[in-house]
């Protein structure tokens, strides 16, 4: 509290230096990039949202530069570049364990990259902005003329002024090509059929909080619904899946969007950096594994103390 102000860093700060950590806050322009980190030195860092995403793009230079100069960052930067960036997630999920490539899916940089495309495609087929939450944006197209519909209608990204811009230009100078009006990058993926809930599912160390999203009425959509009932006996199946899908990652905590399918699970998105924590705050009970077998226990949860421990329990394991 007040409304998006985020965590208390102080309760974090605090938890850190209870477990034997030397832990102090620092702004990102006051890093200095004249030599080389050792990696006894770790940086935590969360991301940015905003209009353009202008103050996300300087957290991205700098979290870069920390990887380059061999600085410890938690997460990897690669979880910050999928941050709000559907296109970089899935190349993640390309390039991520067999628990996450159970959807195909394909990335595309501008309209006319997909209106060129003569690959065949399934359909139904879902439609996704890069940037964007709870479900802002998504479509569905059942076949190809739908598909190119709205992908066209996705990808818009030129203004009035430049594309005028580029009409003159492309008057005066004969032969001249012009910029394309639609190059907002976007996704599409296969529908997973017959789902009429989801779960957010959130990982911090050995503890799993488990959310069931039920659909909008007559919509294949969950996120952003507001249909939401914490599972409170979700299968040990779906906490296995979601621990294998963890360890892979490897990140102290995680936010997993699963749906199940045809007897099978499948990770929709994921985020490992600036995720919703309402699962966590709001939830009476979360899921531990003990000898082999997943327990329930009840209680409330502070996110600052949450988030702190699982970074401790992530070091521990990896020293």
């Amino acid at each position: 509290m007040p409304y998006r102000s985020g965590m208390d860093i102080a309760k974090i700060l605090q938890v850190f230096r209870e477990n034997d950590f030397e832990a102090e806050t620092v702004a990102p322009s006051q890093i200095s990039f004249c030599g080389l980190f050792d990696q006894e030195t770790v940086f935590l860092y969360t991301s940015s949202e905003e209009p353009n995403n202008y103050y996300k793009s300087f957290l991205e230079d700098i979290v870069y530069g920390l990887e380059m100069a061999g600085a410890r960052v938690i997460p990897s930067f690669r979880y910050l570049r999928a941050h709000n960036n559907k296109v970089f997630m899935e190349i993640l999920r390309a390039l991520g364990s067999v628990e996450m490539r159970t959807i195909a899916s394909r990335i595309y940089g501008c309209y006319e990259e997909i209106r060129d495309d003569v690959r065949p495609w399934t359909y139904p087929s879902v439609l996704k902005p890069a940037a964007g939450a709870m479900s802002k944006g998504v479509s569905l197209a059942r076949n190809r003329e739908e598909l190119l519909r709205e992908a066209r209608v996705l990808s818009r990204s030129s203004s009035l002024k430049v594309s005028m811009v580029e009409t003159l230009r492309s008057i005066k100078h004969s032969g001249y090509v012009k910029c394309s009006d639609f190059q907002n990058k976007f996704i599409i993926q296969d529908l997973v059929p017959g789902m009429s809930f989801d779960r957010k599912v959130l990982l911090y160390g050995e503890k799993q909080y488990v959310l069931k999203r039920f659909n909008r009425p007559n919509d294949f959509r969950a996120s952003g619904g507001g249909r939401l009932l914490f599972d409170d006996s979700p299968p040990p199946e779906l906490l296995n899946y979601c621990e294998r899908v963890y360890d892979a990652l490897d990140v102290p905590n995680v936010s997993l969007d699963v749906g199940y399918s045809e007897g099978k699970f499948h990770v929709l998105e994921f985020q490992a950096v600036f995720y919703g924590t309402y699962t966590v705050a709001k939830s009476e009970f979360w899921f531990e594994k003990q000898d082999g077998r997943w327990l329930r226990r009840d209680g409330l949860s502070e996110v600052e103390n949450e988030y702190a421990m699982s970074v401790v329990r992530y070091l521990a394991r990896r020293p």
